[in-house]
């Protein structure tokens, strides 16, 4: 009977030492994630540059035009 005592109490605690291990890696994980997102949101967007880009690559420069190109405003349309 000692025995049968012996097996289920070091496999209870093969069991339990599991589940703390599972555990902390749960909440490792979760903390790595929140840091992701707080690290994401605190960089500027980058769609802001990748407009302005956008934006100049749009309006056509005439080289042949002696007074050059159109002078653009904030929003893109000519002043």
């Amino acid at each position: 009977m000692t025995i049968i005592m012996d097996v289920l109490a070091f496999v209870g605690g093969i069991v339990v030492c599991v589940v703390l291990l599972v555990t902390l890696l749960l909440i490792v994980t979760v903390l790595i994630d929140r840091a992701r997102d707080r690290r994401r949101l605190a960089r500027p967007p980058q769609q802001t540059l990748t407009r302005i880009v956008h934006l100049h690559d749009l309006h056509d420069v005439d080289t042949d035009d002696p007074l050059g190109p159109p002078p653009f405003s904030l929003n893109g349309r000519p002043e």
